[in-house]
């Protein structure tokens, strides 16, 4: 509306427009609280969206860690296995060895490095990297040759 038409309104007619512009105005007002509403929904949602794929990356370099500590694990104990394998085969050549000098100093051969081959192999071949106990079968008398035979290899003979 123009001036020249609310000029020739009367009164009445007048304040009918203002109620009418109020209540619209109003009207107005509650949208554009409801829009604020909606879009500070939205901002939250947003950041929920950010704070979600942040968790996912978080939870991604969780992962990450937990696998290489994983593959660092199984690389040691193939490392520590290498490593004892290495040791009994040193311990299975040293008492070879020293079974050989003691067959050497006495003159016989010996039913122990029978033994002491199985028990080492054995040990070499355990499952879970713990070696059985070794099972010395045999008599008094070659268990006295045993000693007898370290003794020689100290250096003390009988």
């Amino acid at each position: 509306m123009d001036a020249k038409s609310l000029k020739k309104l009367n009164r009445r007619e007048l304040l009918e427009i203002l109620v009418q512009l109020s209540e619209q105005n109003d009207e107005l007002k509650e949208e554009n609280e409801s829009l604020k509403a909606r879009l500070a929904d939205r901002k939250i949602d947003a950041q929920e969206v950010g704070s979600i794929a942040q968790a996912a990356l978080e939870a991604n370099g969780y992962f990450k860690a937990a696998e290489e500590a994983a593959q660092q694990y199984l690389e040691n104990i193939a490392r520590i296995q290498s490593e004892t394998e290495a040791e009994c085969q040193a311990m299975l050549d040293e008492v070879n060895r020293m079974v050989a000098q003691a067959e050497q100093a006495t003159g016989r051969k010996s039913t122990v490095r029978t033994q002491a081959h199985q028990t080492a192999r054995t040990s070499l071949e355990g499952s879970a990297g713990e070696a059985p106990a070794p099972q010395v079968a045999g008599t008094q008398e070659e268990a006295e040759q045993s000693t007898g035979w370290q003794n020689v290899l100290e250096g003390e003979t009988n």
